[in-house]
């Protein structure tokens, strides 16, 4: 979990919106995560801009 974790943090910091699939699946897999830093400002954020990018 630690390892692509850290890995999206570094890409929101860095503004890279390519995911891998392991990040993908792993971030479908937390979406309901009780804690808030990685639901809402680590997974939230991601798909976010995932999404505003694409369009």
């Amino acid at each position: 979990m630690v390892r692509i974790k850290d890995s999206l943090q570094q890409k929101l910091l860095d503004n890279q919106v390519h995911y891998e699939r392991e990040e993908i699946l792993w971030m479908l897999d937390y979406i309901g995560h009780p804690d808030y830093k990685i639901r809402d400002e680590l997974i939230f954020v991601t798909l976010a801009r995932a999404i505003q990018e694409q369009l």
